[in-house]
């Protein structure tokens, strides 16, 4: 991190030149200022040679000035900057790293996204934010970056997982501290600082170009696919870390304090062959057994562990995945899967193994690969059939011969595992729809707008024909519910951005914080529905019902309301940048409420009476 600190101290400055005696009179200026650091000295022969002269003038007095001026100046502030970035690494001789590559592109792009940001903020947000000058908001993240590590590992890493790397997060808590200092609503801070990071990678991707020589190893990492290849390893490592690492540091039963570490004895075995005979004339340790099966060159063999309930097995597997994980790492890979995740027995164990791995990864790792649509549409299909059938209860209602559910059950039971028949047909079912709404939403990104991609997926069935069922998914949450209430919430609502609803009956279903972004909900009956907190920016909810619904902190930037009815629906706070709500009947408390000059109040109707209606929105309607 130390390019990105002494950059930014040469950048602070840059506050003391005469910007705009250089660009009007003469380089000589530069030489003239007093207490100029010695690389400006040196620098001041090549700043004739930059673009936008003229601009670095304005550049250094927004550079200056409250943050919220970003999104009023006009000026090109990235392009800017990145010529600034340019000029010092050939003043200073500075040879880029990955590491420094990604720190100088990761904060341009942030400050970027930021921008954009407080372009959509409301003014009184603006006005609060005079106190907070972009000097400090640079410096701040300066001081919270140095804090990071960032090797030439981590580096590749924070590539693979922008939004959520430490850097990136460095970057969040800097711009939260400001924000909070100037006064602003919690809520408001989570917002706009969750915004600016969000929006950062689209960014980051956009500036690497321009910095070109000054990134030079962060480019040729991107360019010779190196990005795809950390991401494929480091899924592993990320695997490993999280799922492998902490076996032994977890707690037996409700203990507190005592973990399967404190407490694991390994085993004595006596290894046998395939016909139960005794290989050797005493028992060996189990270690030694499994250890010696890893050695074994070819062929490989599978161990298998024989021995009444209770007696170690699992802790046995748990343990031995973590000596595997630190000793033996990368030469072997351990995966652990406990027997009642499985959720599909194979003829052999492979391809139990194989199934197993692809139906739980899929959701997270499938469209990673370069697949493309058409190889997708006979998975799709197979998955919307099994959809169908399992709403209808055709595997659940079957004859015990061939019942499915039942025969899950009941393997499971003989591994001890207590369950019943209705969390294996529901955990199935769910399973199913969760990764049709997310090849759905995959076939959404790869067709043009006007045309219909192969993967169009509609858990009540198609909209435009007479066989659509509306209520068909309302009853398969509620028959979810049996089980777990808010299953749907914390696993499946989070994959219906692009989701095609239209036309569906979820009155009273909670959706709180679902990411239903550009999703389609023409003519949705939400009536009391839970939309606290959810993100609907884009999203089409042209005609719906929103009569009583919970909207508190939901994001509608962008979305279509027209015609829709919010008739007693709760607004507070709500966001409606750039929404359209052109014919929307609305009788609601719209304390607290956020929009834009390109909100369309156009025919609203029920504002006369709505609570709380900003003096700014009345007056722009004509409405005091």
């Amino acid at each position: 991190m130390a390019v990105l600190r002494e950059f930014g101290d040469w950048l602070k400055g840059g506050l003391k030149l005469p910007w705009g005696e250089l660009a009007n009179q003469t380089i000589n200026a530069t030489k003239a200022t007093a207490d100029l650091s010695k690389t400006w000295q040196e620098a001041a022969p090549k700043l004739a040679a930059l673009k936008d002269l003229d601009r670095l003038d304005s550049f250094f007095k927004l550079f200056d000035s409250p943050v919220g001026k970003l999104a009023v100046s006009g000026l090109p502030f990235a392009s800017l900057g990145i010529d600034l970035l340019k000029l010092y690494f050939d003043v200073t001789k500075t040879e880029p790293t990955l590491e420094s590559s990604v720190a100088l592109a990761a904060q341009i792009a942030y400050l970027e996204s930021l921008a954009a940001v407080l372009e959509r903020a409301e003014e009184d947000t603006k006005a609060r934010l005079l106190s907070v000058k972009l000097v400090a908001v640079f410096e701040r993240q300066l001081e919270k970056a140095e804090t990071v590590p960032l090797s030439k590992t981590r580096a590749k890493r924070t590539l693979t997982q922008l939004r959520t790397s430490e850097l990136v997060e460095a970057f969040d808590e800097a711009l939260g501290e400001l924000l909070n200092e100037a006064g602003l609503a919690g809520w408001q801070v989570r917002v706009l600082v969750d915004q600016a990071a969000w929006g950062m990678p689209k960014y980051f991707y956009g500036v690497v170009p321009e910095l070109k020589e000054a990134v030079a190893p962060l480019a040729e990492f991107l360019r010779s696919d190196g990005l795809r290849i950390e991401e494929k390893f480091g899924s592993v490592e990320d695997y490993l870390k999280e799922k492998i690492e902490p076996l032994p540091r977890q707690k037996v039963f409700d203990e507190t304090t005592v973990s399967f570490g404190n407490l694991y004895v390994p085993l004595m075995v006596q290894p046998l062959d395939v016909s139960g005979n005794a290989i050797s004339e005493r028992p060996v340790g189990i270690h030694t057994w499994a250890e010696n099966l890893l050695e074994q060159a070819e062929p490989r063999q599978v161990g298998f562990i024989e021995g009444g309930a209770g007696r170690g097995k699992s802790v046995f597997c748990r343990m031995f995945a973590a000596a595997v994980h630190l000793d033996l790492y990368s030469t072997f890979i351990p995966i652990l899967i406990r027997l009642r995740d499985v959720r599909k027995l194979e003829s052999n164990l492979t391809q139990t193994l194989e199934t197993h791995l692809q139906v739980e990864y899929l959701k997270e790792k499938l469209f990673a690969s370069e697949s493309s649509v058409d190889e997708l549409v006979p998975l799709f299909q197979r998955l919307r059939q099994f959809y169908e059938d399992w709403c209808e209860g055709l595997f659940v209602d079957s004859v015990p011969s061939g019942n499915w559910p039942q025969i899950k059950m009941m393997q499971l039971k003989a591994a001890e595992i207590d369950t019943g028949l209705r969390q294996v047909d529901i955990y199935t079912g769910m399973n199913a729809l969760l990764l049709l709404f997310v090849l759905h939403g995959y076939g959404q990104q790869q067709v043009k707008e006007d045309e219909k991609s192969p993967l169009n997926f509609h858990p009540c069935g198609d909209p435009d024909s007479n066989a659509m069922d509306n209520g068909k998914l309302l009853r398969m949450i509620r028959y979810s519910q049996l089980i777990r209430p808010d299953y749907l919430a914390f696993i499946v609502w989070r994959y219906l951005s692009a989701a095609n609803l239209r036309g569906a009956d979820l009155r009273g279903v909670n959706l709180s914080s679902a990411n239903l972004s550009s999703a389609d909900l023409r003519g949705v009956n939400l009536n009391a529905a839970n939309l606290r907190i959810a993100n609907l920016q884009g999203a089409n909810l042209q005609g719906a019902n929103l009569q009583d619904a919970n909207l508190n902190a939901a994001d509608l930037s962008g979305a279509n309301l027209c015609g829709a009815s919010l008739q007693g629906a709760d607004l507070i706070p709500i966001f409606l940048y750039t929404a359209d709500l052109a014919r929307t009947r609305i009788y609601a408390n719209f304390s607290e409420l956020r929009f834009d000059k390109n909100t369309d109040w156009e025919g609203v109707r029920g504002l006369e009476t709505a609570k709380n209606v900003p003096d700014a929105l009345k007056q722009q309607l004509g409405l005091t």
